[in-house]
């Protein structure tokens, strides 16, 4: 039966081929029928047929299962875990220039304010997780390594939180979203139970949470450059401190304007397409300024990517104050300190995922110019 079913995908994929070819032949669009020939590889026929023909997503999907069919596991960049049932963005040929380019501005930041205790965790992506499981051909970087050196090129003074053995332990948990190149909240935990006593906080143990999975199912970017519908959706889930919510007000800035909340969960994020916008309310925030009930407690300065934003609530007891800042997403000109002064807060941490870290990090505007 199986078979049969199989042989019936690849004759509909081929009608859809040439229909998609007669239509788009009547609209002039000769361009259409010649990305099907044989010296293009399956990515690009893939983009081609999505960008081509009706329906689409349906299109691509299609495509992707056919390759499938005749053995094809890596889509755009994108591999298909079938035994995981998980989709990895894989990441090669990391731009190590940038990395250590990045080190660099946070030594420098820190010898703008020595006195304020600082600290880095660089985050490894599903690609460094799972690169056990990634075909050879792929030549997936080893982020365990590439952590290990850029950590020993930082300034010794600049406390390191290593996370990747912490993550690799519990791999086979639901610490990754299937569909997208982020950590869940349940990763996020993981690399907070292993550093929150680095950083002087009394841990919090997972049974001091509640985990609320909202209703909301989705397929992320993954599923959408790779055209891969045929995995488990992912869903978005919060962790809820039974002992209150810590936050007295949470002033989020994004697309030029500033939300004024009383969560770090932001409901509206979730009829967002980007429904990791569930955390803080924005996916692409610059600036989120929380205080809470922790009356006492340290001030804490956070700089990092999008990962910092699920990260944070596992911060909130521990702190009265936190001022996170993107750097990739403050506009030409604009520098941290323009939003914080480091005499304000009592620690700073960096926290990026590997990917940023060696990309568009906007390293350069950590420092006044």
């Amino acid at each position: 039966m199986r078979k049969i079913i199989d042989i019936m995908t690849v004759m509909l994929f081929f009608a859809f081929i040439c229909l998609g070819g007669i239509m788009t032949s009547a609209a002039g669009r000769k361009a259409a029928l010649s990305a099907f020939s044989a010296e293009q590889p399956v990515d690009e026929i893939q983009r081609s047929a999505a960008a081509s023909f009706p329906a689409s997503d349906k299109m691509q999907a299609l495509c992707s299962r056919c390759a499938r069919l005749f053995g094809q596991s890596a889509f755009d960049g994108v591999y298909y875990d079938a035994d995981g049932g998980r989709l990895i963005d894989v990441h090669s040929g990391l731009d190590t220039e940038k990395a250590y380019a990045a080190a660099k501005a946070i030594d420098d930041f820190h010898a703008g304010a020595p006195e304020l205790p600082a600290f880095v965790m660089l985050v490894p992506t599903a690609s460094g997780i799972y690169r056990e499981r990634l075909p050879e051909s792929l030549a997936a970087d080893d982020q365990q390594k590439l952590i290990d050196e850029l950590y020993y090129a930082i300034d010794p003074e600049i406390t390191p939180l290593d996370v990747y053995g912490s993550l690799f332990n519990v791999r086979e948990n639901y610490i990754f979203y299937r569909t997208d190149d982020r950590w869940t909240p349940q990763g996020a935990y993981a690399a907070y139970a292993v550093s929150a006593q680095r950083l002087g906080a009394a841990l919090y143990s997972v049974q001091n949470y509640d985990v609320e999975y909202t209703h909301v199912e989705f397929f992320g970017d993954l599923a959408e450059r790779s055209g891969i519908r045929s995995i488990a959706p992912d869903r978005v889930n919060a962790y809820r401190c039974k002992f209150g919510s810590y936050v007295k007000s949470c002033d989020v800035t994004h697309d030029g304007i500033t939300d004024n909340r009383t969560s770090v969960y932001s409901r509206s994020g979730l009829i967002k397409s980007d429904k990791y916008s569930f955390f803080l309310g924005s996916s692409e925030l610059k600036t989120a300024h929380i205080v809470t009930t922790a009356e006492g407690m340290p001030k804490l300065l956070l700089i990092g990517s999008d990962y910092a934003h699920c990260f944070v609530p596992f911060l909130l007891p521990h702190y009265s104050e936190i001022m996170l800042i993107d750097p990739k997403q403050l506009a030409d000109g604009e520098t941290v300190d323009m939003f914080a002064d480091t005499k304000d807060f009592d620690q700073v941490l960096f926290l990026f995922d590997l990917k940023t870290f060696c990309g568009e990090s906007g390293y350069e505007k950590l420092s006044k110019r």
